[in-house]
């Protein structure tokens, strides 16, 4: 009872009614969200595909590389004179990296593992050679290499651009039982490159390119897998091979095991090329120089057939700006020395994204899928925006890239491996 035996007044009742989640507002939810994931992708698909300046660009610097005058640059073709081999020759982005390459002047020695496709590449382009290679088995690399050896020359540039992807493709193992998209994407490289020496360094260029075609796909994976077993007293030629060369391989997790095999095959050819750059440095021969490029999502069939259509639909169209890099990196004149590798992409990339896949302590990467699962969101994100920041040029690669003691371990393992067939 209050004062004076009044009784107090009822507390205050918030009349208003409470408000749920109801079916409706999650109904709202749903459509708004809906709509904004429409608008989103339609906004992309109406951006035009980028497009490669040919006339203002590519053939004025092709002229150049060649060294052509006024009066050849109105007598000849751009790429006149220029020898080039090309694996993976037949098919996706080799075959039209080839295509415009014959079309500019090139000789092409077209390398490839279809004689159909070769015969026929050969008869519909002018200046194009062939070299039957199947780059799942060393025995015809070796036979291959040896062709080329005995009928050309001289190669001005060596273009290692074939590959397969394990995770949509299935794993298997290569004719001497090496994990097959490890042997395809690099050993096979490997001793293709070391096999073709003689003939790059007869290059009549002011210097000898290799271009490794790589894949910023490269930062989803890390050394671990790619160090040979250390063992006391052995060299690392005579180490036990590394993981990534193994059937099943790599450290990894159920569909990131498949993933992951690409992307070691791509760090390898990478740390390959800086191998191989350190050992030009010291040679008094031939200059030579060895890049790394990656043409971001093109329109091919690398990831199988039934992704095709939808990668012609999204990707970089592989007959114009998908072979942007390629030719960055043939027609880069830098003469810039610095210590990063050279790496070249058609787009930009979040660098905030990149080097949280390197954030953490290599021993962390090889037993957490950490670095597979932010590769694969970095996949992601370049195949839906990249039509949106498309920006030909050099990039810093993977951190890990500059491991020496790494790049220094695999080479020797990787000679080794091929040793029979040098």
């Amino acid at each position: 009872m209050g004062k004076g035996g009044e009784a107090p007044p009822p507390a205050l009742v918030d009349k208003q009614p409470r408000k749920t989640f109801s079916s409706a507002s999650a109904w709202t939810w749903i459509k708004y969200g809906t709509a904004s994931v429409v608008l989103f992708y339609a906004i992309i698909f109406a951006t035009p595909q980028p497009t490669t300046d040919w006339e203002g660009n590519v053939i004025p610097r092709a002229h150049k590389l060649m060294g052509h005058d006024a009066a050849d640059i109105e007598s000849k073709p751009p790429l006149d004179g220029l020898v080039i081999a090309v694996t993976g020759a037949t098919s996706g982005i080799g075959l039209s990296f080839t295509r415009k390459l014959s079309s500019m002047g090139a000789h092409v020695i077209a390398i490839g593992r279809s004689s159909s496709k070769l015969e026929r590449l050969a008869q519909e382009n002018e200046g194009v050679s062939t070299v039957l290679v199947d780059l799942n088995d060393l025995d015809s690399v070796a036979k291959g290499a040896d062709d080329m050896l005995q009928r050309f020359d001289r190669v001005d540039m060596l273009v290692n651009n074939a590959g397969i992807h394990g995770a949509v493709q299935g794993m298997d193992v290569s004719k001497q039982g090496y994990e097959q998209v490890f042997a395809v994407n690099y050993l096979s490289h490997f001793l293709l490159t070391e096999k073709l020496m003689p003939l790059l360094e007869k290059s009549t260029q002011p210097k000898t390119k290799i271009i490794q075609v790589s894949s910023l796909y490269h930062f989803g994976a890390g050394i671990s897998d790619l160090r040979p077993s250390k063992q006391r007293d052995l060299p690392a030629s005579a180490a036990p091979s590394p993981i990534a060369s193994r059937p099943g391989g790599a450290h990894g997790f159920l569909l990131f095991r498949d993933i992951r095999s690409y992307t070691n095959s791509k760090l390898a050819q990478v740390l390959h090329a800086e191998a191989l750059n350190r050992r030009f440095a010291k040679s008094e021969g031939q200059p030579m120089e060895v890049v790394s490029i990656c043409p971001s999502w093109v329109g091919t069939s690398i990831a199988g057939d039934g992704l095709a259509n939808l990668f012609e639909f999204i990707a970089f169209e592989s007959d114009d700006y998908g072979l942007a890099s390629f030719f960055e990196a043939m027609l880069d004149d830098d003469t810039n020395t610095s210590a990063v590798p050279k790496f070249y992409s058609n787009t930009a990339h979040p660098e905030l994204l990149v080097q949280s896949m390197n954030a953490l302590p290599e021993w962390a990467y090889s037993m957490l899928p950490l670095r597979d699962i932010v590769g694969n969101i970095f996949a992601g994100y370049l195949l839906i925006m990249q039509r949106l920041i498309p920006k030909v040029g050099r990039r810093a690669p993977s951190a890990c890239v500059g491991d020496i003691e790494a790049q220094e371990e695999l080479y020797e393992w990787s000679r080794g491996a091929v040793q029979a067939w040098l």
